[in-house]
């Protein structure tokens, strides 16, 4: 019984080695390569990440869903958006970007 004991404990210490190196090198692969992909120039046409300015509102009346509204402006296009945190803390929390028109 002994025997038996001891090649189950080699087995699961041998699957816990390799589960661990898998993911050392996938947070190791994660940060050298995907990290290094977020510049500035690679944001989406229009898409506010350089704000210059978020002043946060109450949430709206209309979108009970909603948490936190914030206004931002975009450092290098002046343009607005609405910056909304729906749902948070939950497991359904998600982000809605919307441009305010005219706000160039």
């Amino acid at each position: 019984m002994e025997i038996k004991d001891d090649i189950r404990c080699a087995r699961i210490r041998a699957v816990l080695w390799v589960v661990g190196f898998v993911a050392l090198f996938s947070v190791l692969t994660w940060m050298l390569t995907g990290c290094a992909r977020i510049k500035a120039d690679d944001k989406a046409p229009g898409q506010p990440l350089d704000a210059h300015s978020v002043t946060e509102y109450d949430r709206p009346a209309w979108l009970p869903a909603c948490d936190h509204a914030y206004k931002v402006t975009d450092s290098q296009t002046g343009q607005q958006w609405w910056l909304l945190v729906m749902n948070e803390s939950t497991s359904k929390e998600s982000y809605v970007c919307m441009p305010i028109e005219g706000s160039k």
